[in-house]
């Protein structure tokens, strides 16, 4: 079957991959710029989109003002600029909210494995680099995660999580306590049911002389 020439030189894309999510990425209009996050500071490098050559790099504190000095420093830079942005659900949560607000395009990378830091080394201007660059060779983008009810509900799942958890090490800890109670104490406590029932009974107790009471030595 013949096609038009518009058919033949239209881009082909491997099995099974889409097209980059932000295709004007391949056009000198656009520079990423790569975001290392930390606790109390982020780095940031800006790369030329055709190249992936480095244009400029700063550090910042990560603070509201730090936040501003990073985005004066972006839009100094030529053309139309993408955040290629680590941990935007950790130390980069904030940072990534400021430029959402600002209305400034924002994508998500996973940090790298250490063994793919350079055997372990740790450099942020080059992971900054390395963010914008790995930006610039995947075909598919992933948007930040989203806030408002779904940041909620996982807040919520956390405590949860940590509830769950505080309970079963609790409940784990009260067993062990029965196991090596003083015997009247701990015959008391076994032939109640279940646990439920157990921290129901410890909590009505009160100190017994007889439960701690030493056995008597043979004459």
């Amino acid at each position: 079957m013949l096609t038009g020439s518009a058919d033949r030189h239209r881009p082909r894309h491997p099995p099974g991959k889409e097209h980059n999510a932000w295709p004007c990425w391949q056009t000198p209009s656009r520079s990423p710029v790569g975001v290392d996050t930390h606790k109390h500071t982020h780095t940031a490098a800006v790369v030329a989109a055709a190249t992936g050559a480095l244009v400029s790099q700063a550090t910042v504190p990560a603070t509201s003002s730090g936040y501003q000095q990073l985005l004066r420093f972006a839009t100094r830079q030529p053309g139309r600029r993408v955040w290629a942005i680590e941990g935007t659900g950790g130390y980069g949560a904030g940072l990534t909210r400021f430029l959402a607000a600002h209305a400034e395009p924002v994508v998500e990378l996973d940090r790298p494995k250490r063994a793919a830091r350079r055997h372990g080394a740790k450099s942020d201007p080059l992971d900054a680099t390395r963010a914008a660059r790995e930006a610039l060779g995947r075909d598919q983008l992933a948007q930040p995660r989203a806030t408002g009810p779904r940041a909620a509900l996982s807040v919520r799942l956390a405590a949860r999580r940590s509830a769950v958890q505080a309970a079963g090490d609790a409940q784990r800890q009260l067993h062990a306590l029965v196991i090596a109670a003083p015997p009247a104490l701990r015959e008391r406590l076994r032939a109640v049911g279940s646990t439920r029932q157990l921290v129901a009974t410890c909590a009505r107790m009160r100190v017994h002389s007889g439960w701690t009471s030493r056995p008597k030595a043979p004459q």
